[in-house]
């Protein structure tokens, strides 16, 4: 949250105020150290965020019917695996690429 918080403040590209990761990812401050680490199961192929009206849909439904908000990261993904109709909600919807 901090470092989200760092870059709404610091960003001046426009590009960096619309979107805060590429702020953090390119290091803009200098004082990032960034780490990657490797899950055990490959979640690439869930869309959890909240860009479009079909993402809010899903999340919707999460929270209401599910109680997604107090489920962790692994939970929502077996969750969507047993109810493949609610991974179908925003399936569609193609993610942005970060921009250099």
């Amino acid at each position: 949250r901090e470092l989200v918080e760092e870059a709404a403040s610091k960003a001046i590209l426009v590009y960096d105020r619309e979107h805060v990761t590429p702020f953090i990812w390119n290091n803009r401050t200098g004082d990032v150290l960034i780490r990657q680490f490797k899950a055990d199961q490959d979640a690439s192929g869930y869309r959890i965020t909240v860009d479009t009206k079909e993402d809010f849909e899903l999340i919707r439904q999460l929270i209401e019917n599910y109680q997604a908000e107090s489920l962790s990261a692994n939970e929502i993904i077996q969750l969507l695996d047993r109810h493949p109709e609610l991974k179908e909600i925003n399936a569609h919807i193609e993610q942005k690429k970060i921009q250099p």
